[in-house]
């Protein structure tokens, strides 16, 4: 029995260091593929739980005024729309 749980307690830790690998991995992929296409992520001020994608250039805009860049963390947030030129 003892044996048993020290193999679920070594699963659950090996899972956990792949989750939070992954996620890593996720922010890194995003930014880079962002970065090729042309885009950066944006959030506004007033709700920084919207999460929109603009044009690289864009928060350097007058337009940028209630917006600001996203963290690491936001990236795992739905795209809540886009903002073109």
């Amino acid at each position: 029995m003892n044996v048993n749980q020290i193999l679920q307690d070594t699963s659950s830790i090996i899972l956990e260091g792949w989750n939070a690998r992954q996620k890593s991995y996720d922010v890194i992929s995003q930014k880079y593929s962002n970065s090729i296409l042309g885009y950066e992520r944006v959030k506004m001020k007033s709700d920084p739980d919207k999460v929109y994608r603009a044009y690289t250039g864009f928060m350097d805009s007058e337009d940028a005024k209630g917006f600001e860049m996203v963290e690491d963390e936001d990236y795992s947030k739905t795209l809540n729309g886009y903002i073109n030129k």
